[in-house]
């Protein structure tokens, strides 16, 4: 094995269970999972383009600071940290 070999992450053992078709299930099962087991991405979504809008805005003003946007349960800014939660189950109105 040569160094760069050696340097390669081994193989996750961990099993992951098959995600569950989102669509079929209630709005108390879909609250019942972890926001990190449904797999969702904001990359190629409608979100995305917005949070670049939200970015532009800032640069626009002068502002040269990007929260890191993620999906969370809710609306928050966790004090100490430059994020910012966004709630997936809420629709997006113009």
């Amino acid at each position: 094995m040569d160094a760069s070999e050696a340097k390669q992450k081994p193989e996750s053992t961990k099993a992951t269970a098959p995600l569950p078709e989102l669509a079929g299930l209630s709005d108390d099962e879909l609250l019942q999972m972890r926001i990190c087991d449904l797999k969702l991405k904001i990359p190629g979504t409608e979100l995305e383009s917005r949070i670049q809008t939200f970015y532009s805005e800032l640069a626009a003003k002068g502002i040269a600071f990007k929260p890191l946007c993620y999906l969370g349960d809710e609306w928050f800014c966790p004090e100490g940290c430059a994020t910012i939660a966004i709630p997936f189950i809420s629709p997006i109105h113009d």
